[in-house]
């Protein structure tokens, strides 16, 4: 079985039998949006390993620039019936060096546990160049940029609100990745 944290990348791996946490090959593995393969999927690249010793369960989270692509990618891992991992037998091998069973693509393993994206989007960072009039929002998690109304920000002189603000009239965005 598999769970899947919506708001961290974290995953967790349950195995039938004891796999050494040390044998992780993080690009063995995919997430993807169907059981069969034939949607939308994302192959990791690098992972980070939490677990410590070999077992049945195994937890890593996924990389920003992996986990930033499955949330960018629409219909991916967005709700348990579109949360499925597939991977290949040198994902892990058994503590006698076995390599696990792989799960292949077209019969991929549906997430058993999946925590929801439920951790709005902030803006982490932002940059203002007076030349140019670019205002640049670097946000939290990626964000849908369909959805984004430039005339609901304002710049304000303060943290607190004190002194003059000034509401913006327009704009255009641009995502940038």
């Amino acid at each position: 079985s598999f769970c899947f944290d919506r708001n961290s990348g974290f995953v967790s791996l349950t195995f039938s039998d004891i796999v050494r946490f040390n044998s992780f090959q993080p690009t063995a593995i995919t997430i993807q949006s169907d059981k069969y393969g034939s949607g939308s999927s994302k192959t990791l690249t690098s992972a980070i390993l939490h677990s410590t010793t070999n077992g049945f369960v195994i937890s890593f989270s996924v990389i920003p620039a992996d986990f930033y692509a499955i949330q960018a990618t629409p219909g991916l891992a967005v709700s348990p019936n579109t949360t499925f991992i597939s991977m290949t037998s040198t994902a892990f091998t058994g503590v006698n060096s076995n390599p696990v069973f792989a799960i292949l693509p077209a019969n991929a393993l549906s997430v058993s546990c999946y925590t929801a994206d439920n951790s709005p989007p902030r803006i982490a960072q932002f940059t203002l160049d007076l030349n140019t009039g670019i205002l640049m929002l670097t946000f939290s998690e990626v964000v849908n940029t369909s959805t984004f109304d430039p005339m609901q920000l304002g710049i304000q002189m303060s943290s607190n609100g004190t002194g003059p603000n000034f509401e913006l009239d327009g704009g255009a965005v641009s995502p940038i990745f």
